[in-house]
């Protein structure tokens, strides 16, 4: 998060931009904005601590994960998709050769 380990200096600015840009159909005010913007929130924390992937079961995230990852260049999974990921990395054959 942007208070978070690299403690970053984020205006409240770059918060509403960056929630206007995932969710630019949005009702500024309506009532699930201010939660719009604290997703937004910490997006941008991910981003700024150099973090490449976002772990949510929030359903709007996830249906946004295009425009994130296109926006901020970071990865948006859900925990059973992270999970299945480093399954099969697991399982995969490695390919190292011995001299």
């Amino acid at each position: 998060m942007p208070g978070g380990p690299g403690l970053h200096r984020v205006e409240e600015a770059q918060i509403d931009k960056l929630a206007e840009e995932i969710w630019p159909n949005a009702n500024v005010l309506g009532f699930s904005y201010e939660s719009k913007r604290r997703d937004a929130f910490h997006l941008l924390g991910h981003k700024l601590n150099k973090r490449n992937i976002f772990l949510t079961k929030d359903s709007e995230i996830l249906a946004k994960r295009p425009t994130i990852k296109k926006i901020l260049g970071v990865s948006i999974m859900s925990p059973e998709e992270l999970l299945l990921e480093l399954t099969s990395v697991q399982t995969q054959p490695c390919n190292y050769t011995t001299t």
